[in-house]
């Protein structure tokens, strides 16, 4: 979470709504993707994403990583009927050293200022060295961004108070550096989620989820 502070179990109990949306953004961005992909998802939490993935993509192979003790044993728990392979690894050492298909990386502090000073820059060069078809991945700049893009826009000129300029912005910087841009973002009050692919910038689709959209969010299963 952009705001940092609170453990993913807080999290996902004190904000089902927002956690929720997230799991849109991230259905939307795998709406056309092909089945039987090696996925690669680094940042496993509780498995909610990994969830997703297994009922939209049906992936050929799904590993995930975490290094959060009572993490792994909710992710054992939670995802023991589909074929995944969970690893206790730290994603800034294991990310990119293996080919996927899919790179699925729900980042924790990630905006443009933190990149800029090397936050990430290097588990997104290896992986785009990798050349997958695919990178997933979430940006919590939308936290706040009426408030902060001011300073963004001491960045880069180019970015104003539509949510979309600091988008193509960052999807500039990824075409330079790495030959991969944002083809899709779906994003919400708190966060955006990036499609990464390797085709030139300038040709993103959005989806925008807004206040009150997805209200149910999560919710408990009592079996």
């Amino acid at each position: 979470m952009e705001g940092g502070g609170v453990s993913y179990y807080d999290y996902l109990n004190k904000r089902p709504t927002e956690t929720g949306k997230n799991v849109q953004c991230v259905a939307w961005l795998m709406r056309n993707m092909p089945l039987n992909m090696l996925v690669c998802e680094p940042f496993g939490g509780v498995g909610i994403f990994a969830t997703a993935t297994q009922e939209l993509i049906k992936p050929k192979v799904h590993v995930i990583s975490e290094i959060d003790e009572t993490c792994l044993q909710q992710l054992e728990h939670s995802l023991n009927k589909y074929p995944v392979k969970i690893q206790n690894a730290d994603a800034t050492k294991v990310l990119g050293t293996e080919y996927a298909d899919l790179y699925l990386c729900d980042f924790p502090l990630f905006s443009l200022g933190r990149y800029l000073k090397g936050r990430w820059e290097q588990e997104l060069r290896r992986m785009t060295a990798k050349q997958p078809k695919y990178i997933v991945m979430t940006d919590g700049s939308s936290c706040r961004y009426h408030v902060g893009w001011k300073n963004y826009n001491k960045i880069d000129s180019r970015i104003d108070s539509d949510r979309k300029s600091y988008i193509y912005s960052m999807s500039r910087r990824f075409w330079e550096r790495y030959k991969y841009s944002i083809t899709g973002c779906a994003y919400h009050a708190n966060s955006f989620y990036y499609r990464l692919e390797p085709t030139a910038p300038d040709q993103a689709e959005f989806l925008r989820l807004p206040a009150g959209s997805a209200k149910n969010g999560l919710r408990r299963v009592d079996k």
